[in-house]
């Protein structure tokens, strides 16, 4: 796969990365946008019972 990211020229912060997946003859274009960097927020963590450990499953195309 590929990657382009975008860095803010007067701050530095990557503000948004575009990811293109290419998985058995199939291709995924994923892109994410950062922003509000420095704002305050809210986390209300989950219960256990409704979270999934995965850092033992591969996420095909992406190595791991």
């Amino acid at each position: 796969g590929s990657y382009d990211v975008w860095v803010g020229d007067s701050d530095g912060y990557v503000h948004r990365v575009r990811t293109v997946i290419t998985s058995a003859g199939s291709k995924a274009t994923i892109t994410t946008n950062f922003s509000g960097f420095g704002d305050k927020v809210t986390v209300d963590v989950p219960s256990a019972a409704q979270t999934f450990d995965g850092s033992g499953t591969a996420i095909p195309g992406l190595g791991g």
